[in-house]
């Protein structure tokens, strides 16, 4: 372990400690020296690494109303992630309503004093998913161990030139509803979301 300790410029009452092994850091107080100890050629660190990702997105999205009855919107994404393979991917998605309370065939019915709101929903989209892949995951790997006493190496990752994107597929479709003038509100969903091209880790072989 190596322990550096020094006085920030202008603050003679209080010392910097850094611990190099852990890279740990504390605040010390009267200690007015450098101070090293340990041995340079015994430093082993621990659990320190170094990786760097990217994420780039393009996006838009379109609303449409019509006479505040009718409700249309569509998006659209392009997004790209440097730990695939194929880092791109396109995703979008729609959807629609229909606000049936402000129809005047519905308002100049007798079930409009008892049911103040109708309105029906519907929803398609698409999604990429990354979350918890590595930053270099589509690469294959060697790392150092020991055979014996003998340095060596072994494959430690399995890359995947295919790896892209996981996509999830949702459908979602509704009403919601409003009784007494809103006083009493609720709605009914179905939702359901399939998972194209799902990200496992597969076990490789002893050998």
């Amino acid at each position: 372990m190596i322990r550096c300790a020094w006085v920030p410029e202008g603050d003679s009452g209080r010392v910097v400690e850094l611990n190099l092994s852990t890279g740990n850091r504390k605040n010390s107080i009267n200690l007015n020296t450098d101070e090293y100890q340990g041995s340079f050629t015994g430093i082993v660190p621990a659990g320190n690494s170094l990786s760097e990702n990217y994420l780039l997105s393009y996006f838009g999205r379109v609303t449409y109303d019509f006479k505040k009855k009718y409700y249309f919107s569509v998006n659209a994404r392009r997004d790209g992630y440097s730990a695939f393979a194929e880092k791109w991917g396109n995703f979008g998605g729609a959807s629609a309503g229909w606000i049936v309370s402000e129809e005047d065939f519905f308002k100049n019915s007798s079930i409009s004093n008892t049911l103040s709101t109708l309105k029906f929903r519907g929803s398609y989209g698409e999604v990429g998913n990354f979350q918890g892949i590595g930053d270099y995951a589509f690469y294959s790997f060697f790392s150092p161990g020991l055979y014996g006493a003998d340095p060596s190496l072994f494959f430690s990752q399995s890359g995947n030139t295919s790896l892209t994107w996981e996509t999830s597929k949702k459908t979602d479709v509704g009403l919601a509803f409003g009784l007494l003038n809103d006083r009493i509100t609720g709605e009914f969903t179905w939702y359901k979301n399939n998972i194209d091209g799902l990200i496992l880790n597969d076990p490789r072989p002893e050998g």
